[in-house]
Formats: structure tokens, sequence, C-alpha cells
């Protein structure tokens, strides 16, 4: 049995969903209940880890954080920076501390600390 994991993250309008199996980034209008069909695809199929910051939809998939920006209700890479750390851990829902930069999320019996702009590991609880 194969568990395709992801974590749905509110970006403006829409919800945006990626997972394990697929290189792209989905969207729900919940305002028209529909699904939308988005031009954006990834370097990697891998779970993802999505959330808000700095007014960007960040996305940390295994060895990538792409920065989405929303124009004009269309999503568009922002940037895309190359780090290997990012994929070590799952991608549960992550815990967001704006204040000081970082997100949290849980993998097994550990809880790890990550940088949100460079996904760089802060700390790891076990």
């Amino acid at each position: 049995m194969q568990i395709t994991l992801f974590n749905p993250c509110r970006f403006n309008e829409h919800v945006y969903v990626c997972g394990a199996g697929s290189k792209l980034i989905e969207a729900f209008a919940p305002l028209t209940n529909q699904f939308l069909s988005l031009a954006l695809s990834f370097p990697e199929s891998y779970p993802c880890t999505l959330y808000v910051h700095n007014s960007l939809l960040m996305v940390h998939s295994k060895t990538f954080i792409s920065k989405l920006a929303e124009l004009e209700g269309q999503l568009l890479l922002h940037s895309q920076v190359s780090q290997p750390a990012v994929g070590k851990y799952s991608n549960s829902h992550p815990i967001l501390n704006s204040v000081r930069g970082v997100f949290f999320i849980i993998q097994e019996d550990k809880c790890v600390c990550l940088n949100m702009e460079t996904g760089k590991l802060v700390r790891k609880f076990v």
C-alpha cells in the first residue's frame, strides 16, 4: 500500500496541494467549488510541504525550495533554490513561527525546526 502525503495550504483565494507521485501542484477554488488546472510543475516527484511566507507560497520538496507568487489569479514561479537538506523530513502540516522565521515538521518520533527561507535544519527534537 502506498501512502500519499500532502498538506493543503490556503494562499489568497485558493487552496493548494501537492504530494508524492506527482510533479504538479493543484489548486482548489472554494468559491466556485472547482479544481483549477495549473501550468506549473516541479523538478521532482516527492512529498512537499506548503506554507505562506512574505506573501509567497513556499513549496519545500526533496531538494528544492520553490517560491510562488500569485498574479491576477495565476500562480507564477518567483524563484527556486536547490537545497539538499530540505527533503530529509516528511511533510506533516508545518507549524510556523514567522517572527523567528522558522517552521516545525513532525517526522515519526522526531520534531525538526527548519529555516523558512533556506530550509536548513535549525534544531532537532527527539
